[in-house]
């Protein structure tokens, strides 16, 4: 897992050289794979961590919206360049299907980008199994929010029933996700670089 995550880094040039990456710790075990992995890999690295204190998955994008912003401020305080987060192929796939059935367009189906702005997501690539492995691996506790559990809100149903559904057609389902992702993002960049000169055509 780890030399994938540097290959990620690498192949987005997530990471500027010596720069200090702020990530964004739950406790889970995408974020503590995410902060361990980097510090392996050499990185200067710190870590924040915002407890919501909320039960109700509607208040969900809400509390997204406060995570980041918690976030920028975290990254400012300790000079961190870059903000990473740990969302893995699979977190991909199941957010690719969660705007397909509630209809997107191309925007909504190229999934999570590896980098927004000062956000990179160096976990992109790596499917939650190998997340679970490498943690195994090196003896390394987590925990498990019980929310995650909760087969009322979409995503848990996408992520409990729907993908293993998938992986039991095509267990490449969350890298072939990916492809398809990246492709998109390229047709959309280059759409929007289009309209920025006035192309009327493609």
């Amino acid at each position: 897992m780890k030399q994938l995550v540097h290959r990620t880094i690498e192949q987005y040039a997530m990471i500027p050289d010596g720069a200090r990456v702020l990530c964004g710790l739950s406790g889970g075990a995408d974020s503590v794979s995410l902060l361990l992995c980097l510090h392996e890999l050499g990185y200067d690295v710190c870590a924040c961590h915002l407890h919501h204190a909320l039960q109700k998955q509607s208040v969900e994008t809400a509390a997204r919206a406060l995570r980041y912003a918690f976030f920028d401020r975290c990254a400012q305080k300790c000079g961190a360049a870059r903000i990473a987060t740990a969302h893995t192929a699979d977190d991909n796939l199941e957010t690719m299907l969660f705007h397909l059935i509630r209809g997107t367009g191309s925007a909504g189906l190229a999934g999570i980008p590896p980098v927004r702005g000062t956000i990179i997501r160096p976990l992109v690539a790596v499917a939650r199994r190998q997340v679970g492995e490498y943690l195994v691996q090196r003896g390394q506790d987590w925990r498990t929010d019980a929310t995650n559990l909760d087969n009322s809100c979409t995503r848990n149903r996408i992520r409990h029933t729907v993908i293993p559904a998938l992986r039991d057609i095509e267990p490449a389902a969350a890298r072939h996700a990916a492809q398809a992702a990246a492709l998109l993002r390229q047709d959309n960049d280059c759409l929007d670089a289009l309209v920025q000169v006035g192309g009327t055509s493609v």
